[in-house]
């Protein structure tokens, strides 16, 4: 679990400042949550600044940590540049996640997620089994597995001539690749939050309720764009 990780490793580092990279928080308020663990190990290393990449991810990063050490930040998947890509093949690329912040089952036939690969899908779980500030040659491994990630990630949305998805990342990487897109939000709201926050303006990206609507609409822009 990413979080369990990073909890592990502001633990580990007390005495050091610590900058969380810009990211999405969400909890289940409930007793004996991760959200009550994470305040205790926050609270227990005290220098601990958090980047939150959208509104409700601010005000809870406000309340762990406080106003001084949240700020709102975008996703640095920004930044990237994308790479030269042939022209698309596809129509639809459907990006949909197969983990538990999915909404809804959903028809997995032809879909896609970004751990399809068996090869990084297990790399990438057999690199969780160990504590990266007792074990630093796992951090070389991981470099190794992102950038592994990114490439097949640039090669599966550049197929497409549009895109259906509730993936985060494959929002983000898609508008750099100019690829009209139809997003559904997470379990978590994570999707539409961010959007909300950062991307509402971006032109060629539309919601959808369902990935069932959401494929029909990115199949008709694809047929409509194909005919312009």
């Amino acid at each position: 679990d990413h979080h369990r990780g990073r909890l592990a490793a502001i633990d580990g580092l007390s005495g050091l400042s610590i900058v969380q990279l810009p990211q999405s928080l969400h909890f289940e308020a409930r007793p004996g949550s991760e959200l009550e663990r994470t305040r205790r190990v926050l609270e227990a290393h005290g220098d601990v600044a958090i980047l939150a990449r959208d509104y409700p991810s601010f005000e809870m990063a406000r309340e762990l940590v406080g106003p001084e050490r949240a700020k709102l930040c975008p996703d640095l998947a920004h930044l990237l540049e994308p790479p030269p890509s042939p022209p698309a093949g596809e129509d639809v690329v459907r990006l949909w996640r197969a983990d538990s912040e999915r909404r809804g089952a959903g028809d997995r036939d032809g879909a896609i997620d970004w751990f399809a690969d068996p090869v990084i899908g297990f790399l990438d779980r057999l690199g969780h089994l160990f504590d990266p500030v007792r074990f630093p040659g796992r951090m070389a491994a991981r470099e190794w597995i992102a950038r592994a990630q990114l490439a097949r990630g640039w090669s599966l949305l550049a197929k497409g001539r549009t895109l259906a998805t509730d993936r985060l990342h494959g929002h983000i990487l898609a508008l750099s690749l100019g690829v009209p897109q139809v997003i559904v939000d997470s379990a978590t709201g994570k999707l539409f939050a961010y959007r909300d926050t950062w991307t509402k303006a971006a032109v060629g990206v539309h919601l959808a309720s369902s990935r069932a609507e959401a494929e029909e609409m990115a199949l008709a822009a694809a047929h409509a764009a194909s005919k312009s």
